[in-house]
């Protein structure tokens, strides 16, 4: 400890939120700079000689739809303490209060929430807890689980959550349909807003019932009858994502929570629920800044009275910028306003007796429908540099080339001078681009080092189709600098920033 600080196994603490289920939780700061939250685990803390769950199977399951846990510590008094990563947005349940999501919107975060749980029910871990409280979406409106297998920390929790399928609040520990039924439950109350098709309906009603042997055996189980249903119902863009993360960032203030709004629901003594705070204030901590694809760093570094900044520029980016200073690559463009993007909306309505009328079966697009000229816009939503302001925008046509043989098509989309390549995935496509950044001070435009190692990875969804050509296609960028520059003395860069590519006419 120094300065004053309190710390608890090594985290200094913060901001203290409203209390959860399990005791107090604090905003908290890893040595590395990783922001955390610490949730007490008060039944742990009075029965120390219960082992509690393993939470180093949840931390290898970290990902996109569910939450980093690291193993519990310990502070003076002896009280067990879980770690788990800040996510910066907004619980389901909050933003559910103040926007009402469109039909493909609510499957979207179905569909983001079984990813995540399936990823558990695989390793053989079950969530217990799954809720609008326990469902994050971040500032890019990707949902993320938190709270996996903490109800084991004190099983008595989840018999009283209202999710809780019957047999549970009955008294008997959760199991993967246990986590269906909650799931269901969440996703029924998402979906009432508009008309849902009958066969998706008969899915949640079977995955709902009392009896837990006719519900789907996992989350696995449930995404596929989920899925084959919902494009039958709706087409192969049965679901989205666009325009939750601009909803989250009205709800939370664009680029980070409202320690203010957080403050004022503490004092209220609001009962949030683990995940989650209460009303606007339900951002959780979550974690790891994320980053994408085009390089800007600010390093500082004291040379005699005078203070100067080193910036990573990744070679063939987007935008780099810094302190006082924006350099934007030959032909990109800079807007100072992000984009607004509406998400579709379904309208199918169901017949009387939930009976599906079976559509013309529609025509998935094939790679060589991903060719041509993109207008490529990326928004920052995520930095672990304060200096790097979240709401940057920046737009430039990327070429996409597909080419295919007896062996198979392949895609590269060119970005600056390299070619990179880029992966079919069951909805869209991905890219994993390693690749050399400069090392620029941002006071003389000096270039310190070209060689400078970085990592971006994208993931691309179509979102719209014309005439066979993928016309647009929406995701998020994270960029990761892999290296400090020479001198730099800031953690390494973490960005994250939301995709639209549009077919340029």
């Amino acid at each position: 400890m120094s300065g004053g600080a309190v710390e608890i196994g090594g985290f200094t603490l913060g901001q203290q939120l409203p209390g959860g289920r399990f005791g107090a939780r604090w905003r908290a700061t890893a040595d590395r700079g990783d922001e955390v939250v610490l949730k007490e685990l008060a039944h742990l803390s009075t029965h120390p000689e219960e082992t509690g769950p393993d939470f180093g199977r949840v931390h290898d399951l970290a990902g996109e739809n569910v939450a980093r846990v690291d193993e519990p510590v310990r502070d003076a008094q002896g009280r067990s303490w879980l770690v788990e990563e800040w996510v910066e947005g907004v619980s389901l349940g909050a933003l559910t209060q103040e926007h009402t999501l469109s039909t493909a919107q609510s499957l979207g975060v179905a569909r983001g929430v079984l990813t995540g749980l399936a990823s558990l029910h695989g390793a053989e871990v079950v969530h217990g807890l799954v809720s609008p409280a326990t469902v994050m979406l971040s500032l890019e409106g990707v949902p993320k689980l938190v709270d996996a297998a903490a109800w084991a920390a004190d099983p008595e929790v989840a018999a009283t959550d209202e999710y809780a399928a019957p047999e549970v609040a009955a008294g008997a520990a959760p199991d993967p349909r246990a986590d269906v039924f909650a799931a269901a439950k969440v996703f029924a109350e998402l979906l009432e807003a508009g008309p849902v098709d009958g066969g998706v309906g008969a899915v949640l009603t079977r995955a709902t019932d009392a009896d837990a042997s006719a519900r789907p055996g996992d989350a696995g189980a449930f995404m596929a009858e989920l899925s084959h249903a919902a494009e039958r119902a709706y087409g192969p863009l049965w679901w989205t994502l666009e325009g939750i993360g601009a909803a989250v960032a009205s709800a939370v203030g664009v680029g980070a929570a409202s320690t203010a709004t957080a403050t004022v629901a503490a004092e209220a003594g609001a009962g949030a629920l683990p995940g989650s705070l209460s009303g606007n204030a339900a951002f959780l901590a979550g974690g790891d800044a994320g980053a994408t694809g085009t390089g800007v760093i600010g390093n500082a570094v004291k040379t005699g009275s005078r203070l100067r900044t080193l910036i990573p520029v990744v070679v063939g980016g987007i935008v780099i910028g810094g302190i006082g200073i924006a350099i934007a690559h030959p032909g990109a463009q800079k807007d100072k306003e992000p984009e607004a993007f509406t998400a579709p909306v379904l309208t199918t309505s169901a017949s009387p007796t939930m009976s599906v009328t079976p559509s013309p079966t529609p025509t998935t697009p094939l790679e060589l429908g991903f060719n041509g000229d993109y207008v490529y816009v990326t928004v920052l939503t995520k930095s672990n540099v304060p200096r790097i302001k979240v709401g940057e925008k920046s737009k430039e046509v990327r070429t996409v080339t597909t080419t295919c043989d007896q062996a198979g098509c392949s895609t590269v989309m060119q970005i600056g001078d390299r070619s990179v390549p880029t992966i079919r995935t069951a909805d869209g496509w991905t890219q994993d681009d390693r690749f050399d950044s400069e090392c620029v001070w941002t006071d003389t435009g000096k270039v310190i080092s070209t060689d400078n190692p970085a990592r971006s990875v994208r993931t691309l969804t179509i979102d719209k189709v014309v005439d066979g050509k993928i016309a647009r296609l929406v995701g998020s960028t994270k960029y990761y600098q892999l290296e400090k520059c020479k001198n730099q003395t800031e953690k390494l860069l973490r960005l994250t920033y939301k995709v639209t590519m549009t077919l340029k006419e």
